[in-house]
């Protein structure tokens, strides 16, 4: 059901000779309508059985279980409504494993960019009121796929496995 209410933006890398063949691409599955597969997708998308509200309060208590903090969070509706714009609900939290982050920026500071870490959840309502809480998760496994360091692939899996964790604690029933 969310699917139809939140349009996917995928991302196409910057191309650089030497880390095209590093990169894997993006390939749309016809099982899907032209969609990739989740694995290759740059952000996972996942329907709450919770209001906005307690989505974000449950993402939060999930977040230090999971040996990660919270080291911003922008209420995007807020900062926009301040100019006179209007979305609809939408809160962004920037999680950070400070180890990770040490061994990441060794091996590639290139990644510094992509720092931190990204979840958000957003309350979309479709043409006939229906709501829908969804979280975003980012793919740090395919960011990390993107960079040539050490370590920083093993960093990137073992972020994405909390990020998916956080986010299955997050839908769990009570």
């Amino acid at each position: 059901m969310w699917a139809a209410l939140i349009g996917l933006s995928l991302m196409s890398p910057v191309s650089n000779t030497n880390e095209d063949a590093i990169r894997p691409p993006i390939q749309p599955s016809a099982a899907t309508g032209g969609t990739p597969p989740m694995e290759q997708r740059p952000e996972r998308l996942t329907e709450s059985p919770y209001s906005f509200a307690v989505t974000i309060e449950r993402i939060k208590a999930a977040v230090p279980a999971n040996k990660m903090s919270i080291v911003f969070e922008i209420d995007l509706q807020q900062r926009l409504a301040d100019k006179q714009l209007t979305v609809e609900p939408t809160v962004i939290l920037g999680l950070c494993s400070a180890g990770h982050a040490y061994k990441a920026l060794t091996d590639d500071i290139r990644i510094a960019s992509m720092l931190p870490c990204r979840i958000a959840v957003t309350e979309r309502t479709d043409a006939k009121g229906k709501k829908a809480v969804v979280i975003h998760s980012m793919n740090a496994s395919l960011l990390g796929a993107m960079f040539e360091g050490e370590n920083i692939k093993t960093v990137a899996v073992e972020v994405d496995s909390a990020m998916k964790k956080i986010v299955e604690q997050t839908i769990a029933k009570k």
